[in-house]
């Protein structure tokens, strides 16, 4: 009973960790970036009576959105539990997403076990990423809990996979499959499981690529996409999905350097980091030491090229969604594939009696990095004023923190950050809309009528920008116009 006990042990140790880095979040506020469109502005639905119907039959940021063609009925679902649990509080929505992030590193600490890793390495790695300093937006950013869950549940299913392989059990394949299911309608990222369960197969446990001609197991999997597949086209009506190839890969590649030198080392950890304020440097220095321990471990030559394999595949399908930014969220399941590989190296380079005490160091020091990068998430003007300070090259966070100052009554301020949005994107979206608003309150209606004319090229639907125009229309005179 001795393993039980210090499996427990070593879970309770874990959960206390999470809690006692990220349970201040339940004190935090909304940051206004995703989080309006998802619950704050949506109430109405998510407290609705059907709205857990509702959220199977309708796109991730509602039935009109017509810029993001995503599918995350169970993200959904789970805000429609919170909605109804705490309203509009944030400080309940921030407390679920801890939860759901502790039980992904109990998760992990069950599939690393499952690898075969020694207890205390499976701890340590466990550990590492409960702490990892890139994955605190995950859970420190409400609209990172689409992250989560596609992490928990693909954790999870990867678990069962491998208890499958070992076992032979129908009972764990179908677990695996149900988890699978539950990982797809979290994010569309999740779409690339089968090929990790593959490499799995092929390369941890060297079995013949010929061991994957099994119809039964493969014809289960295309009936889960099928099903999939199915609610997803129903949902978004016509609506262009996420796309993925090898043309985007590619030129997408300093996107993938600069989040796995976030995951290597995570010196910089930013809210909303884009691919020109990242250092390439961190990923670059961590390829060596990935050869390294290729060329050290002959005998787990093939275990680390399942690791390495199955994280640039989750790498390669779930950053390059976007040109410009980098959020650290996308590398959720990412960090739990690197805590595979980095625990082989682990293994290799660090004695059995060091690793207590080097597991412990590496802990503390990504403790120190991510419990003040939390307080970037505290509300809208924390979160604004960290974006400024890390991607001052990015339009949206002027705009955010021009928001954040003109609700609080700094319309100089405002005004400043505005203009600094539109000095790096004079396209950016409400900005020429906002800066009208504060030009109003002056009096000055001709340069105002401009900035809402030049709103409505760019945003035509934009009905406050309208409203404002017909306002000056009114009372300089041409009602009829």
């Amino acid at each position: 009973m001795s393993w039980l006990r210090s499996g427990l042990l070593h879970a309770a140790l874990l959960l206390a960790v999470v809690f006692a880095l990220y349970g201040r979040t339940a004190r935090f506020d909304f940051s206004y970036v995703d989080d309006d469109r998802l619950i704050v502005d949506n109430q109405a639905f998510l407290t609705g009576p059907g709205a857990l119907r509702e959220a199977f039959e309708q796109p991730y940021f509602g039935p009109h959105a017509s810029d993001h063609a995503y599918f995350r009925p169970l993200v959904t679902a789970s805000f429609v539990l919170d909605a109804r649990r705490v309203g509009g509080e944030a400080g309940g929505y921030h407390l679920t997403n801890v939860v759901i992030h502790a039980l992904a590193v109990l998760a992990l600490l069950w599939l690393l076990r499952a690898l075969d890793f020694r207890r205390a390495t499976a701890f340590f790695g466990a550990l590492a990423f409960a702490v990892h300093p890139a994955l605190t937006e995950s859970v420190a950013w409400i609209p990172g809990r689409a992250d989560l869950l596609v992490g928990l549940f693909s954790i999870a299913s990867l678990g069962c996979w491998v208890r499958a392989e070992r076992t032979g059990s129908l009972a764990w394949r179908v677990g695996c499959l149900l988890l699978w299911c539950c990982a797809l309608l979290s994010k569309e990222s999740a779409l690339v499981l089968p090929f990790v369960f593959a490499a799995e197969r092929v390369l941890w446990q060297r079995r013949a690529l010929a061991s994957l001609r099994q119809s039964l197991l493969w014809l289960s999997m295309v009936g889960v996409l099928a099903a999939y597949l199915g609610l997803r086209m129903r949902a978004l009506s016509g609506l262009g999905g996420e796309g993925f190839s090898v043309v985007t890969a590619l030129s997408n590649l300093p996107t993938l350097v600069a989040g796995l030198g976030k995951l290597f080392l995570p010196l910089e950890p930013s809210v909303l980091a884009t691919v020109a304020s990242t250092p390439l440097w961190p990923g670059l220095a961590g390829l060596p030491l990935i050869y390294a321990t290729w060329r050290m471990g002959a005998e787990r030559r093939s275990e680390v090229a399942f690791g390495l394999l199955a994280l640039l595949l989750v790498l390669a399908t779930g950053l390059p969604a976007s040109g410009l930014l980098l959020l650290e969220s996308r590398l959720y399941f990412a960090g739990a594939l690197f805590v595979i590989v980095v625990l082989e190296a682990f293994d290799l380079v660090v004695n059995e009696r060091s690793r207590p005490v080097v597991g412990t160091i590496v802990a503390i020091l990504m403790v120190v990095k991510a419990y003040p990068y939390t307080n970037d998430f505290r509300d809208r003007r924390s979160f604004a004023e960290a974006a400024v300070k890390m991607s001052p090259e990015l339009a949206l966070a002027h705009r955010n923190l021009g928001i954040a100052k003109h609700l609080e009554g700094d319309l100089e301020g405002a005004l400043a950050s505005y203009e600094l949005s539109l000095a790096r994107d004079e396209t950016e979206p409400v900005v020429h809309n906002n800066v009208a608003v504060i030009l109003m309150g002056r009096g000055e209606l001709a340069a105002a009528e401009r900035h809402l004319r030049r709103e409505l090229e760019l945003n035509p639907s934009y009905a406050p920008a309208r409203d404002n125009l017909a306002k000056i229309l009114a009372t300089t005179g041409r009602p009829p116009e």
